[in-house]
């Protein structure tokens, strides 16, 4: 059995031009901002503990504690920054529950039975714990103040994931993926999106017993979200991102680790998104 407390530390920024139906209630037409741009610095924690069922059977578990800082600025059509008392966006800190999640992996294949290979499946299940706002979109068009941001997907979502390890004189060479469907509306009328993501990687020791590198490149596919059949803002997007990641084993079943992940190319359905940056750190205990 192992367990481990993840922190990580991103930030992204996203921003779109108002339409009529996001005008501000309290403003005239010639005081609306024409765009909203939004900063967001992301943190939390992740706790996960996982336990082999045999020599081929394991269950993972693992809830997140997220936390956003956003800042919001808005721009009229001379382009100078203006401060309205917006319904939309504003300066704020949000924390809360993600969702659990609850995954089985399976040993396909060991390198007894291939040489030099591993092939593992995971399948899993996202459950709802983490809190959904109300539909934003709803609330604007009433003029009501509302929140974008939260860390419920409020719905049962099935999860999938597929690593290839092939070990190489250097190291091990690294090829999957893993993902999850979204297949229904789920509560307060939120589609939350279906997700995938793929990687090739490397992974090694150097030669030293203590130390493990790893380097990989992904590719990162989302699909859009939905409120009651509208799409949502700034959803839906491709990334390409490359992350590099160490661990250093400390002795008794105890490992530090860091990681930092940089997106260098994303590609948004609307809207302007960027992921340029996420660095975290790691603690683990492994009982031996």
């Amino acid at each position: 059995m192992s367990i481990r407390l993840d922190t990580v530390i991103g930030h992204a920024k996203a921003g779109h031009e108002v339409t009529p139906d996001q005008y501000e209630p309290e403003l005239t037409i010639d005081e609306q901002p024409v765009d909203h741009s939004i900063s967001s610095l992301m943190t939390g924690f992740q706790l996960s503990v996982a336990a082999g069922l045999g020599n081929r059977i394991g269950v993972d578990l693992a809830l997140p504690v997220r936390v956003t800082v956003l800042e919001a600025d808005f721009h009229n059509d001379l382009g100078d920054s203006v401060e309205p008392d917006s319904i939309h966006h504003r300066d704020e800190v949000i924390a809360g529950l993600g969702d659990l999640e609850l995954g089985f992996r399976f040993g396909l294949l060991r390198p007894s039975e291939v040489p030099r290979l591993s092939l593992d499946l995971r399948v899993g299940l996202s459950f709802p714990t983490g809190h959904v706002e109300e539909d934003p979109y709803v609330l604007g068009a009433k003029g009501i103040r509302h929140v974008h941001t939260f860390f419920g997907q409020g719905a049962f979502l099935p999860q999938l994931g597929l690593e290839l390890d092939f070990d190489v004189p250097a190291g091990h060479l690294l090829l999957g993926g893993d993902g999850q469907l979204s297949l229904y509306e789920g509560e307060k009328g939120y589609l939350p999106p279906s997700f995938g993501s793929f990687w090739l990687g490397f992974a090694s020791n150097y030669g030293v017993p203590w130390l493990t590198l790893s380097v990989r490149h992904v590719l990162y596919v989302e699909s859009e979200s939905f409120w009651n059949g509208v799409t949502a803002e700034n959803s839906g997007r491709t990334d390409l991102s490359f992350d590099v990641a160490t661990e250093f084993a400390l002795g008794a079943g105890v490992a530090v680790g860091a990681m930092v992940k940089g997106t260098y190319a994303t590609v948004t359905n609307g809207g302007d998104l960027s992921s340029p940056w996420l660095v975290g750190l790691s603690v683990s205990w492994t009982r031996q």
